[in-house]
């Protein structure tokens, strides 16, 4: 019995600090790899950029490769800049599929925050693979594998 009460204690204890320890992680400045694999159609893409989170609590994404884009991303809405053909549009976060991932982003993750998130028939994965990176995997909608990998900025 006593045994069973520590690893509860335990388990809770962990789950604060991989919440705490996410959110401390999200507020710095990141470089990311994106990699998705679509085994049905044999296509392997990567992408690459940094994320930064502003001082308003509003991200800043920038893809570098292939393309180059720019995503402001706030509580109602995410402004996309296409840099190469500067076209902007802004699509409300409510029409969104996986806006609860942002919303993390933004507002921070919560106490009770498992490393596993299961919304709408897609599973997200997060983990950290050391204090500095941070792996989120995941199916999309087309089951199409994709890996974010995130790295702090030296």
């Amino acid at each position: 019995m006593r045994i069973i009460f520590i690893l509860l204690i335990f388990t809770l204890n962990s789950y604060t600090d991989s919440s705490k320890d996410l959110n401390i992680f999200f507020n710095n400045e990141l470089s990311y790899i994106q990699s998705t694999q679509d085994k049905l159609n044999n296509v392997f893409e990567v992408s690459k950029g940094t994320y930064i989170k502003n001082t308003d609590n509003s991200i800043f994404i920038e893809v570098n490769e292939p393309f180059k884009e720019t995503y402001l991303i706030n509580n109602n809405e995410i402004k996309i800049h296409d840099l190469e053909f500067n076209q902007v549009k802004t699509m409300p976060l409510d029409k969104m599929n996986e806006n609860f991932l942002i919303n993390f982003l933004i507002n921070g993750f919560p106490e009770n925050f498992k490393n596993q998130i299961k919304e709408k028939e897609i599973e997200f994965f997060i983990d950290f693979i050391n204090k500095n990176t941070l792996k989120i995997k995941f199916k999309d909608n087309m089951e199409i594998e994709n890996i974010i990998q995130f790295k702090k900025n030296d």
